[in-house]
């Protein structure tokens, strides 16, 4: 069923395997080449008048070099431009969430990199007006136990 009625939905696929490095400062900027690369593919957007001057701007932004607090935004603006020119609401599948998160945790720099990542997951997936529906994977083995997260996922 699902797969039935997103059939003609904008899917954006993303992957977190290779996005993590020694420190957060590494990590934080292959992220961004990440997210940089995946707005690459859609720089379509760029032409005719779906966006407007300054959000092509804001487009041209998304760089290796951005600020923290556009990376955490910019796959929610994303899923805005996709969904106005699609004229539907966006798929997100992102792989291997937690490669990032896992390796600060043994590298000791998750206090560092936690709140990005909280904050790029809540705009992206939590508080997207502009998703139809996300899945995720991950590498961490979640316990029977665990009570889960300040983010809540809906498997299908």
């Amino acid at each position: 069923m699902l797969l039935k009625n997103t059939r003609d939905s904008p899917v954006s696929f993303q992957t977190k395997q290779n996005a993590w490095g020694r420190d957060v400062c590494c990590t934080f900027k292959k992220i961004c080449r990440t997210i940089q690369l995946l707005y690459r593919k859609y720089e379509f957007l760029l032409e005719g008048d779906c966006l407007s001057s300054g959000e092509k701007e804001d487009f041209r932004q998304i760089s290796v070099d951005m600020e923290e607090y556009a990376a955490s935004l910019s796959l929610q603006q994303l899923s805005d431009y996709l969904s106005r020119y699609y004229g539907k609401k966006v798929i997100i599948l992102l792989d291997e969430y937690d490669t990032p998160l896992q390796e600060a945790y043994v590298n000791g720099f998750w206090n560092e990199l936690s709140g990005f990542m909280r904050d790029l997951f809540n705009a992206t997936f939590k508080g997207n007006p502009y998703l139809e529906v996300a899945i995720m994977t991950g590498i961490t083995r979640i316990s029977k136990e665990s009570q889960g997260s300040t983010c809540y996922v809906q498997f299908f």
